[in-house]
């Protein structure tokens, strides 16, 4: 089985409030959370990507900061402020992550081997 919204709801692991219906993970900005299958460096889905939208631009820089070593890659719309399977590595910086924040609204995607 491959990793998904449906199926960690369906497994239990999602906490119920955060729970929209048996496909959709909201989180705490009103955006939604989306969990896939990612492939990262040479692997194909050899990874999970864990996406979280509508992220304000005063809470962006310091959830990147805060998640920051418990994921390999980070990006931030669209912008890799992190990425420890590319050559040369993508080392994290909060100054990266600040700039990268520069939308009201943000999309924060975190990849894990």
């Amino acid at each position: 089985n491959s990793v998904s919204n449906s199926a960690l709801i369906l497994a239990k692991v999602i906490p119920d409030n955060l729970v929209i219906n048996s496909t959709t993970i909201g989180n705490n900005f009103s955006g939604n959370i989306i969990i896939t299958p990612a492939s990262v460096g040479s692997g194909t889905n050899n990874a999970f990507e864990i996406e979280t939208t509508q992220v304000p631009k005063s809470m962006c820089a310091h959830i990147a900061s805060s998640l920051n070593y418990h994921f390999d890659v980070i990006v931030i719309n669209a912008t890799i402020i992190k990425d420890k399977a590319s050559s040369p590595q993508v080392p994290f910086s909060v100054s990266a992550a600040t700039t990268a924040c520069a939308n009201n609204l943000n999309i924060i995607k975190f990849r894990n081997i």
